[in-house]
């Protein structure tokens, strides 16, 4: 099963609904700055994993034991697909940086909601608080996950549609909205890794896809606040054509979006 990756915000660019944003501060910029270096680290974490076990297969292949190197192989797919750990080699330094990271994140958040108190601003003090606590519990925050190169038949060419739903929240806390809306976008241009999609409400966006993981950012919208604000970071299954992942705001910390689609045709 394919996870999600990925946390926070913006549905009024794909869904074409109202985009509730609030003017951009030091603090929401300080703690964008902390989301990317969790997201950095964490790829880290992924890759020396993923190093371990190819070390171990070329020593079952020098060694000419197949059924080992089979085993390692699929350990190897299943945790670049699912995030599944592997058995044949030791996990406590993936473990050990991924919860570094993930303490380092938390330590972004305690310190936003602290900044913003001390700023006076304690409604977003408090919402800041809250989209913490929602990312731990939905794991909306990004995984670790692997960025080798894929190759160009990763089912996400030129052409392909994708069709889903998008849920957001937003507010302070007491305050808070929900509302869903259905998305839909098309995959226009790919060179390598990287492909710009546009949507049916005028959004475009371009971004890239390494190992099942889709990222990009929005160039073209409606309300040019958004441009280069809106981000999204999440998982491409090309066997089961679905796409998991979130949607990222540098405009408003206090607003999240969870994305769900899938393939609607074949290319």
């Amino acid at each position: 099963m394919t996870r999600s990756a990925t946390v926070l915000a913006m549905c009024a660019v794909i869904c074409g609904g109202a985009l509730f944003a609030a003017e951009e501060d030091p603090i929401g910029a300080k703690l964008a700055t902390a989301k990317a270096e969790y997201g950095k680290s964490m790829t880290k974490a992924s890759d020396g994993l993923l190093a371990e076990l190819k070390k171990k297969a070329d020593t079952a292949q020098k060694a000419g034991d197949p059924d080992v190197l089979d085993k390692v192989e699929k350990e190897a797919k299943v945790f670049e697909v699912e995030g599944t750990l592997p058995k044949s080699v030791s996990v406590i330094d993936y473990m050990e940086a991924q919860r570094v990271a993930r303490a380092r994140l938390g330590v972004a958040y305690d310190t936003a909601v602290k900044d913003y108190t001390m700023a006076g601003k304690k409604d977003l003090a408090k919402a800041t608080r809250e989209t913490w606590t929602e990312i731990k519990n939905e794991g909306v925050a990004p995984k670790a996950l692997p960025v080798k190169p894929q190759p160009a038949d990763d089912g996400f060419a030129v052409g392909t549609e994708v069709k889903g739903t998008c849920v957001n929240r937003w507010g302070p806390p007491g305050k808070r909205e929900t509302n869903e809306h259905g998305f839909f976008f098309t995959v226009t241009k790919r060179s390598g890794n990287k492909f710009t999609i546009a949507g049916g409400s005028g959004w475009q966006a371009e971004g890239k896809v390494e190992n099942g993981t889709v990222s990009y950012t929005i160039t073209i919208s409606r309300r040019q606040a958004d441009v280069g604000k809106m981000s999204f970071f999440g998982r491409f299954d090309k066997d089961k054509g679905t796409l998991g992942g979130t949607l990222l705001s540098k405009n408003d910390p206090t607003w999240s979006q969870v994305l769900k689609g899938e393939v609607v045709n074949e290319k």
